[in-house]
């Protein structure tokens, strides 16, 4: 009736998540520990790398994928803005207070 063979049909019976259904929900859980362990600071590399030598065997490419699927990204650092040029050769403002601020 449902064109699957019997032992199909039971090994779901017993097992309905299934194997790879499983590893890919704890490879989840350990990405989402190791992401917020880091503050959401670390890569993909890197977060691939911790997770290998903690004992998981899995990819960068793996990880990648499975972050993408669960929307986290790392933190990039700001970049900052150099906003003044020292090295210039405009005139300086001649000091028209005459003002000592050394006591």
């Amino acid at each position: 009736m449902l064109m699957i063979s019997s032992s199909s049909y039971y090994g779901w019976l017993h097992d309905p998540e299934g194997k790879c259904a499983r590893k890919c929900r704890e490879l989840d859980e350990k990405i989402r520990q190791k992401y917020f362990e880091a503050k959401g600071c670390n890569g993909i590399p890197r977060l691939a790398k911790e997770l290998q030598m903690s004992g998981t065997q899995v990819s960068r490419f793996r990880a990648a994928s499975h972050m993408k699927q669960m929307g986290l990204r790392s933190k990039l650092p700001k970049r900052i803005k150099v906003t003044t040029d020292s090295s210039h050769d405009y005139k300086v403002a001649p000091n028209l207070l005459n003002c000592n601020f050394h006591r």
